[in-house]
């Protein structure tokens, strides 16, 4: 096996800007007072490049606020274009993301934009360098660099320079990739810019490896790994350790590539970080089995096919077959060198298809630029036919331009009207929603009004009604002579001092007693008490630096919320653990309800009646919440509340 050192991309996908949530309320109150369709826009997308790497679900909401808003305005039309194709860029969706970019980059040149023009050429040259599209994509930042050379924009040239040298390497030449790396490097570094020196210099490393110079590349990896500890960038010092265990693994070092391997994977599974990991398990197994652990290296194995690709399962299952002949487990290892020429056979044949695909393309493109040129050609000839009856049409073309230039006021008459009808109906459409969502608030508030009504009927029920006759019975119990006692009459007494306790204990429950009398954190504890004697499922409740007391009012909704949250993870989650957090960080509260459970996709999946409860009780102590999940990574909600 012979290791590979990654190559890292410089993007011009970064969102640019944040804004408190002060300023989102300020901004969501300005959409909705303003009836300018510009204005809309502009705070659509400003929303929207906020959210971009926080939440991906509420950027494409502004995302279609902002195209709905554009249409008639270019300068808008491009930037909601270009919000998109980063939106798509983050979802790995690269065709529509270099669709949405070139579209943006149409508008731009045809209003000869050609700072908008190069910035957005960034972008698609970014996208063709994540498509494998190296030319291309280096054809596109040379026309940026340039453009941004004669402004003197050497940030953004530096940027260029940076994804040049990516797809150069990618190119394998490694000579032309430093000088470009060191180039970008001589603007990155003297302006502080660490956040693009920690993609640069992991790059110039990796090349130097690649030429054979490892004590240049190792002092290029320990520089960077410097600067990322100083800057406490967990993310860059994955990637570098990962780069760091490639290179000592190429050297045969296997101790010391272990050691980088195992620290990248702590830090990716700190992060969540999925991308690489496999390749980490797998260089990380690597090294055990050339120690003779082939009993570790398997296990590790078995991670690595976790995260894997087809691909990288084929490349696994070899190595796994190895390790099996080494552990005389001959039936194994041939399953594994047979799943392996399985993959490897279908990936040809996935190749084949594409080459066929490709061959295709070219021919149905060789044959319309032949139509093209047929049409030309046919084109020229009714031109030299034109000019010799020139001044036998002159004056049915008179007229005819005359005609035109009439049809095209009326068309433009037109136009004008439908766009003035159009603004109409958006303008009512718009009522009719808003009106449909104050409806839904409504309905919502009715359905938690009513549950609390329930919870204090029955809390009532229980206490005025049932709590009086036990208490009756209790005191006619306590009436009976001592010298009358026996075991019964003992064992009643108890029982109905049992009764009546947990009678009180529901009453206080359900009227949400336990708050007003313990508070929030002892009512979650008896919550968890309760859940774990079940066995089925671990409830942990965690409070750090809980300073500030709670009014008895945001108590009780916050006690809802956490109980419909459980709920929902006990019936739904197929959780084996749940922890509730309480932190507060100045004026917030902050409360998180994580689960190990199935997850879900929260950009498909409809969120159900409990949910909008959810949402309108935060909305009723001006809190806000996100959702982070996907399939078979468990549930996070995360709960902000003002104090």
């Amino acid at each position: 096996m012979k290791p590979h050192l990654s190559i890292l991309l410089v993007l011009a996908l970064y969102p640019g800007i944040h804004i408190s949530s002060q300023n989102i309320d300020s901004l969501l109150s300005e959409y909705d007072r303003t009836s300018s369709y510009s204005e809309k826009a502009s705070i659509s997308i400003e929303i929207g490049t906020h959210y971009l790497t926080r939440d991906l679900q509420a950027t494409k909401k502004y995302i279609r606020k902002a195209m709905e808003n554009s249409e008639e305005i270019d300068t808008l039309r491009i930037l909601a274009l270009d919000l998109q194709g980063k939106y798509y860029f983050y979802l790995n969706n690269l065709d529509s993301a270099l669709l949405s970019f070139s579209q943006a980059e149409e508008i731009a040149k045809a209003l000869q934009d050609k700072k908008r023009v190069a910035s957005i050429g960034i972008s698609t040259g970014s996208v063709l360098l994540r498509m494998d599209r190296f030319e291309e994509s280096i054809k596109s930042f040379i026309a940026s660099a340039e453009y941004f050379e004669t402004l003197n924009d050497q940030v953004n040239a530096a940027k260029c320079y940076s994804n040049i040298s990516s797809a150069q390497a990618r190119l394998g030449n490694f000579s032309e990739a430093i000088k470009y790396s060191e180039d970008a490097l001589a603007i990155f570094q003297p302006n502080q810019l660490h956040q693009f020196t920690l993609l640069t210099l992991p790059n110039l490393a990796s090349n130097y490896a690649q030429l054979g110079d490892t004590t240049q590349a190792l002092k290029l990896f320990h520089e960077a790994e410097e600067l990322a500890m100083r800057q406490d960038d967990e993310r860059s010092l994955s990637r570098i350790y990962n780069n760091l265990g490639d290179l000592h693994l190429a050297q045969r070092l296997f101790t010391t590539a272990r050691n980088y391997f195992e620290k990248s994977i702590f830090l990716k599974n700190k992060l969540r970080q999925q991308k690489g990991l496999t390749q980490n398990y797998h260089n990380l197994a690597y090294t055990y089995a050339q120690d003779g652990d082939h009993q570790k290296a398997l296990e590790l194995y078995h991670n690595a096919l976790s995260t894997a690709t087809e691909s990288e399962k084929a490349t696994v299952y070899k190595n796994m077959k190895d390790s099996y002949l080494a552990l005389d487990s001959l039936k194994k290892a041939i399953y594994y060198s047979e799943q392996a020429r399985f993959i490897e056979d279908s990936l040809l044949a996935k190749t084949n298809m594409q080459t066929i695909a490709e061959i295709n393309a070219k021919y149905e493109t060789a044959k319309k630029e032949n139509e093209i040129l047929r049409l030309e050609s046919e084109k020229q000839r009714l031109q030299i036919r034109q000019t010799r009856n020139k001044y036998l049409y002159f004056g049915i073309i008179v007229l005819l331009v005359v005609g035109m230039l009439i049809a095209y006021l009326m068309v433009k008459n037109s136009r004008r009207k439908n766009i003035i009808a159009h603004q109409n109906h958006h303008l009512e459409k718009q009522k009719m929603l808003e009106e449909l969502r104050s409806k839904e608030l409504e309905a919502i508030d009715l359905v938690v009004q009513g549950q609390d009504q329930e919870r204090s009927r029955i809390a009532s029920d229980l206490h005025d009604s049932l709590g009086s006759k036990m208490a009756a019975l209790k005191l006619y119990l306590e009436s009976i002579p001592e010298d009358t006692h026996n075991g019964q009459l003992y064992k009643a007494r108890e029982l109905a001092n049992l009764t009546y306790k947990e009678i009180r204990t529901i009453s206080h429950s359900l009227a949400s007693g336990v708050l007003l009398e313990k508070g929030l954190v002892p009512a979650l504890n008896s919550m968890a008490s309760f859940i774990n004697s079940a066995n089925e499922i671990n409830m942990d409740v965690i409070e750090v630096e809980l300073k500030n007391s709670l009014n008895n009012t945001m108590e009780i909704q916050l006690l809802r919320i956490i109980q419909e949250l459980v709920t929902n993870v006990i019936k739904h989650a197929k959780a084996r653990n749940i922890v509730v957090q309480l932190t507060q960080h100045a004026a917030t509260l902050n409360v998180m309800i994580e689960d190990d459970g199935i997850g879900f996709d929260v950009l498909k999946t409809e969120l159900g009646m409990g949910f909008y409860n959810i949402e309108h009780r935060i909305e009723q102590i001006k809190g806000t919440f996100d959702i982070d999940s996907s399939p078979g990574h468990g549930t996070t909600v995360l709960i902000n509340i003002p104090l």
